[in-house]
């Protein structure tokens, strides 16, 4: 039988992407009525809130390129949109539907996860290899580094 040999750097990186994972579980339940889905096209992306009771589209929030990802605080008042292709976050007021902030990340923001109390988002920038931490409530910019 072959030993394995668990490599430091990579057993770190699992350990962040569980931690997002579960956050980004947590996140899920706080964010019902509503779904918050995007897409994207020509150069510019929306988020689509749906009410999940009638399964019908309430807003469209313009955000910004290639969004991916989306967050909702526990509370359920702000949603958190991933914009790989600009390298920002919006983040949305989903009491008025409309992007209140815009924050710059690393490069190729890729996935965003909530923390259980909403103090703080983690956004994780693919091609930097870092993640960015905004903090409430100021959204302030804290880039860790992975590897």
């Amino acid at each position: 039988m072959e030993k394995i040999k668990f490599d430091q750097k990579h057993f770190t990186s699992i350990l962040v992407i569980m931690a997002l994972v579960f956050l980004m579980l947590v996140n899920i339940a706080g964010a019902a009525p509503f779904a918050y889905i995007t897409s994207w096209g020509e150069g510019s992306g929306i988020l689509s809130v749906i009410d999940t009771a009638t399964d019908n589209v309430t807003a469209t929030v313009p955000v910004g390129i290639w969004p991916y990802t989306v967050a909702v605080n526990p509370a359920g008042t702000k949603a958190y949109v991933v914009n790989a292709g600009s390298r920002t976050v919006s983040v949305i007021d989903t009491t008025i539907n409309k992007v209140t902030a815009t924050v710059n990340v690393g490069n190729y923001p890729w996935e965003v996860a909530i923390n259980p109390a909403g103090t703080k988002a983690y956004v994780t920038n693919y091609w930097s290899h870092t993640v960015s931490v905004m903090t409430q409530p100021r959204i302030k910019l804290q880039p860790r580094c992975l590897v």
